[in-house]
């Protein structure tokens, strides 16, 4: 491989597109981080304001409201109801997870939009047509984005007044044809140094070190003869390539999960694929978990009603239809974990997307999906057609995969028919500071033409951490230091416990659970200390404050005085 020689060109000429912010906060204030934890059922309105058949977001640029039952906040982020290739992968967003990258039609470009906003920053940006779903951000850099044309990957780099420029960033070796991904992942992962990428005859996907191309590609490139159209990846700790095979394959011919264990010493992949799971080939997301084990999070296809967390080291053998382990064997193997039910099989078969990197990276984003709730769907009487509902129903919601909690955060309010575009498509942004999905608002189109589809966002700022109890709740001074242990909830990966405000060493359990190590200094003096928590993950905070008891040394070991008789 060799790269191609740069060449640079820019875009611009008013590439600002001045669309004005319009903040509208239509419930007024209301409390942060109020999203629903329970699994309740939580019907929208069916009157007034914000009627479930009814309201639909102003067609402005930034327009925002508040969810009225789970108290979120949604953003409009596109106003042209061009339809956009957002799936489940992270390369949506760039790296600060300020902008998306839209696709807009006639013509077909890409633009820019500021998050916060809705405002266009950059416009008219080429996307490779049809390599268009390939494309994306960079993981690192905020200000890069990469398309693909049949020859070439190129580098957009953004530049601070509206314009980019535009260079060729790899050519495949001997000018090889390049090929598609599917789409669905990642194929960078989260630090930016490992790329996948697929060129020429199969086995045509080949692994690449971007700190060291002139290595060429790892041995042993995949053939991505199954995996075509649905799609190929990078898991997002860069250890393993990802897939699906979606054939009528699997114990129930839903499809299999695929992975391969890189080996970047000797810079080889495995000749065959790992088959991880044969109860689903499509609709998952993969994730570095804090535990340090890769997980795919997936529809169980085979029952419809199921999300589980997958180890993708498990192995299930390649299976025809009906072979290999059964549905019960592959729930119960090591690492696997049953994360949500759903009342109906329909929406068994939603999106998920997960966070790449960060201290959220446990979490994924999940949309149910009821193909029952139709265009002005519902009973006809004065319920306003949103009976009969159920937990759950037509819903965006963030899942932890570590502990299985459910934060619930809106409903998409999209109407599901044969439309693809209306389905709602979850996608994170890299550190998962917003989860974006696609919806039509009850609004199927007019004259022959498709369901009105925009993108709309909402920020997931995490709450903060909150303390229940220490363990132990006191101890004596002494030479020795101790290992405490803190319980509560809201706890992440980078959580930090603090002794009097001052941070302490702090290992990461659970979501429930952080253990820090105290120094003999800190219960050299008798007294009581505040022992708290912070999150410097988004949104963070600091929890409320539990006390500790430091005791005098004789308090602690006082030796019984013993009286002899007298003789």
């Amino acid at each position: 491989m060799s790269r191609a020689d740069r060449k640079d060109k820019s875009r611009g000429g008013g590439a600002v597109v001045g669309l004005a912010f319009v903040a509208l906060g239509l419930l007024g204030a209301v409390p942060a981080l109020a999203a629903r934890t329970d699994s309740a059922v939580h019907a929208p309105p069916a009157t007034g304001q914000f009627a479930y058949n009814a309201f639909v977001p102003a067609r402005a640029p930034g327009f925002s409201y508040v969810d009225p039952v789970f108290h979120e906040t949604v953003r409009r982020l596109t106003t042209d109801h061009a339809h956009d290739d957002i799936y489940a992968r992270n390369m949506w967003w760039s790296a600060d997870e300020t902008r998306y990258l839209h696709r807009t039609s006639n013509p077909d470009f890409w633009d820019v939009i500021d998050v916060a906003t809705g405002t266009v920053t950059h416009t008219g940006i080429p996307n490779g047509g049809g390599f268009a779903a390939d494309g994306g951000f960079d993981p690192v850099d905020p200000n890069v984005l990469y398309y693909l044309t049949g020859t070439d990957v190129h580098q957009v780099t953004l530049n601070p007044d509206g314009t980019f420029t535009d260079a060729i960033y790899f050519t495949p070796p001997g000018g090889a044809p390049l090929g598609d991904l599917g789409g669905k992942m990642n194929w960078l992962d989260a630090s930016g140094r490992y790329m996948l990428v697929r060129y020429g005859a199969e086995p045509s996907v080949h692994l690449y070190d971007r700190t060291n191309f002139s290595a060429g590609p790892y041995a042993n490139p995949i053939d991505a003869t199954r995996s075509v159209g649905f799609g190929l990846g990078l898991s997002p700790d860069g250890q393993f390539v990802v897939g699906y095979d979606g054939r009528a394959v699997g114990y129930g011919g839903m499809g299999q999960g695929l992975s391969w264990r890189i080996d970047h010493v000797n810079r080889a992949l495995p000749v065959t694929p790992n088959y991880f799971w044969g109860l689903c080939g499509n609709h998952g997301a993969f994730v570095s978990a804090s535990d340090g084990r890769n997980y795919m999070a997936v529809s169980d296809c085979f029952s419809g009603t199921q999300l589980w967390r997958v180890d993708i080291t498990n192995a299930v053998g390649d299976q025809s239809p009906g072979t290999g382990p059964d549905v019960d064997a592959q729930h119960a193997m090591p690492n696997n974990k049953l994360l949500a039910s759903w009342p109906t099989p329909g929406e068994g078969a939603g999106h998920v997307s997960a966070v790449a990197a960060g201290p959220l990276r446990d979490w994924v984003f999940y949309a149910t999906e009821d193909r029952d709730d139709t265009f002005d769907g519902g009973t006809g009487d004065n319920t306003g057609r949103i009976t009969p509902w159920h937990a759950y129903r037509q819903e965006i919601m963030a899942i932890n995969v570590m502990t299985g909690e459910i934060r619930r955060l809106a409903h998409h309010r999209s109407r599901l028919d044969d439309d693809y575009y209306s389905q709602p498509h979850v996608s994170a942004s890299w550190k998962g500071a917003v989860v974006g999905f696609s919806s039509n608002f009850n609004q199927p189109g007019t004259q022959g033409e498709p369901p009105v589809t925009d993108v709309y966002a909402i920020p997931f700022v995490f709450p903060a951490p909150s303390l229940s109890s220490l363990s132990p709740v006191n101890v004596g001074g002494g030479p020795d230091g101790f290992v405490l242990t803190v319980s509560g909830r809201n706890f992440v990966s980078n959580s930090i416990v603090q002794w009097n405000g001052t941070n302490r060493t702090t290992s990461f359990v659970s979501s429930t659970e952080l253990q820090a190590t105290i120094p003999a200094a800190d219960i050299a003096t008798p007294g009581t200390a505040e022992v708290t928590v912070i999150n410097p993950a988004p949104g963070g905070g600091t929890s409320n404050a539990l006390t500790f008891t430091i005791q005098s040394v004789l308090s602690r070991h006082v030796v019984p005085r013993i009286l002899w008789p007298s003789t």
